[in-house]
């Protein structure tokens, strides 16, 4: 758009303001990965200075108590080391922000111009005939912001060869894969939800698309954490020097990006369908993500032993 300009100092005005954009979310990136990860880096490699003591009780060896410290663990896991924290945690963060920030500057450096359009797409998102194109908007940033999610694709291969402990450790083996599961659900619900609360800071979009939103991301957030972590057990790298072979030498990677563009291919599909009724269009999807999710979940359950024994 700032090369489409005429006059060249709004041109370079906008380009400016685009690379300073650019600039300021390098900057922040790189100030809250060292702030998140050296202390425990430096520690992990010379000794910690500092001895922390838990008090185990009762409440640590209870159901609850052990899905809260398997979870933490993983998480611990992901911010605490640096590649993984650089790699899967960061972007998935910040990549909302990116989009959105660029897009908004992409359309004009003039307030009142960017003002006008935002309120002609309100009018526009309350009409009727807009429904339909809403949830395909909607559909479309979930998917999108999830291409960038890789951390249960990624989720028994990190843990190395200690991967192997997870068959001795007193707890079904079901159960430990969904703990796992957590950090790759929790990233990409954040990171669409992240998206919507933008949204709504420039326009005012209908509650019922907020809560169409949040529904539908919660069962594809599920789909996604578990699906991935899955295809990851079938054949983990266990065996490896660097972090960087997990995350950057993993073809499984691949994997996500084709999941994300079936799930485009589906919505197309039923827009080719001449599916004009949002509900219906929005069901379809809810309803697969739905049957998807149970499906998973029995199946881990009752390939429980199978599945553990994959770990060799």
């Amino acid at each position: 758009e700032a090369l489409k300009c005429t006059d060249f100092l709004t041109s370079l005005t906008n380009l400016t303001v685009l690379y300073l954009i650019s600039a300021i979310f390098f900057i922040v990136y790189l100030l809250v990965s060292d702030k998140l990860f050296m202390k425990g880096f430096v520690n992990s490699l010379f000794g910690a200075t500092t001895i922390i003591k838990r008090n185990v009780t009762e409440k640590s060896f209870r159901s609850k108590g052990v899905a809260r410290s398997y979870i933490a663990k993983e998480f611990k896991t992901l911010f605490r080391n640096s590649v993984y924290l650089v790699q899967l945690i960061l972007p998935a963060l910040m990549m909302p922000l990116i989009l959105i920030a660029s897009f908004v500057f992409s359309l004009h450096s003039n307030v009142s111009d960017l003002d006008i359009v935002f309120r002609i797409a309100e009018r526009w998102i309350r009409s009727e005939e807009a429904s339909i194109y809403i949830v395909m908007i909607l559909l479309g940033m979930l998917f999108f912001s999830s291409m960038y999610i890789y951390c249960s694709i990624t989720g028994i291969s990190r843990d190395g060869e200690d991967a192997l402990f997870m068959k001795q450790i007193p707890l079904p083996f079901y159960k430990q894969l969904i703990y796992k599961a957590v950090p790759d659900l929790t990233l990409t619900f954040l990171s669409y939800f992240v998206l919507i609360l933008i949204v709504l800071f420039f326009i005012r979009i209908p509650i019922k698309y907020v809560l169409m939103g949040a529904f539908i991301g919660l069962l594809y957030a599920y789909v996604h954490g578990l699906l991935f972590l899955l295809i990851d057990l079938r054949k983990p790298k266990l065996h490896w020097q660097s972090e960087y072979e997990v995350v950057k030498n993993n073809f499984r990677i691949f994997y996500v990006i084709v999941f994300v563009l079936l799930n485009f291919c589906l919505m197309g599909l039923l827009y080719f369908l001449k599916i004009r009724n949002y509900i219906v269009y929005y069901s379809v999807f809810a309803a697969v993500y739905l049957l998807i999710s149970v499906a998973l979940t029995l199946y881990i359950r009752k390939k429980d032993i199978l599945l553990a024994d994959t770990l060799y």
